[in-house]
């Protein structure tokens, strides 16, 4: 990454994953958020890794499954009556 952080991006994580991200921070002796634009920094410089590809679709098929419990949840709470 270059240049210096002056742009803030808020992402939803798991309290468990926040948890272990605060964790891995400190036992390093640094902030959460150093630690996670570090984390960032390494994904972003291996962004063609097989193994970074599988995490993000992962990711994003368990995004997609969370998306729709949602909205089965606002159809259902809404036809209830």
């Amino acid at each position: 990454m270059t240049g210096v952080p002056d742009k803030k991006q808020t992402i939803a994580i798991a309290e468990a994953d926040r948890q272990a991200l605060r964790g891995e921070a400190a036992e390093r002796g640094v902030g959460t958020g150093l630690f996670a634009r570090a984390g960032l920094i390494y994904a972003l410089e291996r962004a063609d890794d097989p193994a970074l590809q599988l995490v993000v679709e992962q990711e994003a098929e368990a995004e997609k499954a969370r998306i729709t419990a949602a909205a089965r949840a606002a159809v259902k709470e809404r036809w209830k009556k």
